[in-house]
């Protein structure tokens, strides 16, 4: 969560870097970075996780919820949009090889961002999550450690780009439990 230091650099409140948020990462229920805990589920009708009150995450489960999300990321001044495509390490019930969003899901954050003017990019480590925000028409995947060559030449044959942001020890991301240990262990040998 960005906005609040991006508004005040570029008021001249602070001095600091420009700042090009995405805002919350947008995820869907179970998908990495849900940290809600068992107890707020089921999901309700206006009930907002802590997660989504500190603005690092957004739970959309429809294509009409991550339009939502998408719109209300740019309201608060993101200039690109993150989705996630599947399973994180951190994320204690999330596996690297699920699926999150589908295809006409991705789309939907995809179609809503090019009419703001700007693009989405998709927290992707397997084939299958980078073939699927590719084809749906994601501008940049981000990470891709488990992405085989087929994936690697979708990238290039479509123009989207690879932010791999390498991990290559737990020094990168600080203490781990063992469930997302052994995840990281699985991302540090893609990488």
């Amino acid at each position: 969560p960005a906005f609040a230091l991006q508004q005040a650099i570029d008021a001249g409140m602070l001095s600091g870097p420009r700042v090009y948020p995405s805002g919350a990462m947008i995820t869907t229920t179970g998908g990495h970075g849900d940290f809600r805990p068992l107890t707020a589920v089921p999901r309700t009708t206006g009930q907002v996780s802590e997660i989504e009150k500190t603005g690092a995450a957004a739970i959309a489960d429809t294509a009409d919820e991550v339009r939502l999300r998408v719109r209300e990321q740019f309201m608060q001044g993101a200039t690109q949009i993150k989705i996630v495509g599947n399973g994180g390490v951190s994320t204690p019930r999330s596996p690297l090889d699920m699926l999150t969003f589908t295809e006409l899901q991705l789309r939907a954050a995809v179609e809503t961002a090019s009419d703001w003017g700007t693009y989405v990019l998709v927290h992707a480590y397997t084939p299958e999550a980078v073939k699927r925000a590719v084809t749906a028409g994601a501008q940049c995947i981000e990470h891709g450690h488990l992405m085989d060559d087929h994936s690697a030449e979708l990238l290039a044959k479509n123009g989207t780009w690879l932010s791999t942001q390498p991990f290559t020890s737990e020094e990168d991301v600080g203490p781990l439990a063992p469930a997302s240990r052994e995840k990281f262990m699985e991302v540090t040998a893609g990488t």
